[in-house]
């Protein structure tokens, strides 16, 4: 029988299915980011969020990236999202 590891790794793994406890909806990230829902929208499409389906198929955005365009800064998130 092979024996199982209950330390937690935390060195970086790929994820394997959706992380709903680490994911938030377009609405809450609008609203974490300051700007619009077409704003994460379009930020979705241009790959600056990821995203995960739900089993009801609702789209979230992951939390890792929301952080990542959250520090790059958001005065500059109308340009790269495409509102204007």
């Amino acid at each position: 029988m092979p024996e199982f590891s209950t330390s937690i790794s935390t060195t970086a793994a790929p994820v394997q299915g959706p992380r709903i406890g680490r994911s938030v909806s377009i609405d809450r990230a609008a609203e974490l980011l300051g700007c619009s829902r077409r704003t994460v929208y379009n930020l979705i499409s241009s790959g600056w969020l990821q995203t995960v389906r739900t089993l009801g198929r609702s789209q979230r955005v992951l939390l890792e990236s929301l952080q990542v365009v959250a520090a790059r800064g958001t005065r500059n998130l109308s340009r790269v999202g495409g509102e204007r």
